[in-house]
């Protein structure tokens, strides 16, 4: 854990994050401690005593050259000193393990050790500096014109209920590309451009003298509208008018 908490200090705590082969050296311990175990040259006792106090002196060490030097507060984060200080419990857990020996407290110091990583773990997930970053979502020019075609030459808006999921998978495209493609072409929601190329359908008709004799109402439901509210309430939002007001203000044009 020394090596690495510093390491992770150095890169995120200065301007220029630069690799240096030099930084190598610090996992040089660990490898010859790994070799040590392995062929047991010394005991596991002295070798975690030895870890210890290693894991002490990078501590201090940290603590010297970031979490309490001048520039603390201006380069780290929130996130820095919770990591360091998690760790600092960490150390204090591993360190009374060595002096009370007993079976009780070994438990508890496994239960204590991962408490700490727990709120570490939820510290990070509030971390805005851990989060993804947001992408930019560019949906293609022939997926464009692909929900372009089925909504205005094929008509779909028509369909009664259609939702953008439904739209999706008739027209075989991600979800999250269509809400995407449609916002880029009408500067709106999947549901407002659905009413509002029927209302534009229902203006046409309105405006021809074919249509006057035709019940709004009936008009309404030809273009998908499930109930009368939803159709006036969508036509007054589109026009700010009444079907029967729009329809009279054309034949006195």
């Amino acid at each position: 854990m020394g090596p690495l908490l510093l390491l992770y200090f150095n890169y995120t705590s200065i301007q220029t994050k630069r690799f240096r082969w030099i930084h190598l050296l610090h996992f040089l311990v660990p490898i010859l401690a790994f070799i040590t175990i392995i062929n047991e040259i010394i005991s596991a006792f002295d070798l975690y005593v030895w870890a210890n106090h290693f894991l002490m002196a990078y501590l201090i060490y940290i603590g010297y050259q970031h979490v309490f030097a001048k520039h603390a507060k201006i380069m780290l984060t929130r996130w820095h000193f919770t990591l360091f200080y998690a760790v600092v419990a960490l150390w204090l857990i591993f360190s009374l393990q060595l002096y009370i020996s007993n079976r009780i407290f070994y438990i508890w110091g496994i239960v204590l050790a991962s408490l700490v990583m727990y709120i570490m773990f939820f510290v990070a997930l509030r971390s805005p500096s851990l989060r993804a970053k947001k992408y930019q979502i560019t949906t293609p020019e022939d997926v464009k014109d692909k929900i372009v075609h089925a909504l205005e030459v094929d008509k779909m808006f028509a369909q009664p209920g259609i939702s953008i999921t439904q739209f999706s998978e008739a027209i075989n495209t991600p979800v999250y590309l269509v809400s995407n493609g449609i916002k880029s072409i009408y500067r709106r929601n999947f549901k407002d451009v659905v009413n509002g190329l029927r209302i534009k359908e229902i203006t046409t008709k309105l405006a021809n003298d074919d249509f006057a004799n035709e019940k709004i109402e009936s008009m309404a439901f030809d273009v998908g509208f499930n109930t009368s509210s939803a159709f006036y309430s969508a036509f007054k939002k589109e026009t700010n008018m009444m079907p029967r007001a729009y329809q009279k203000r054309h034949q006195k044009i």
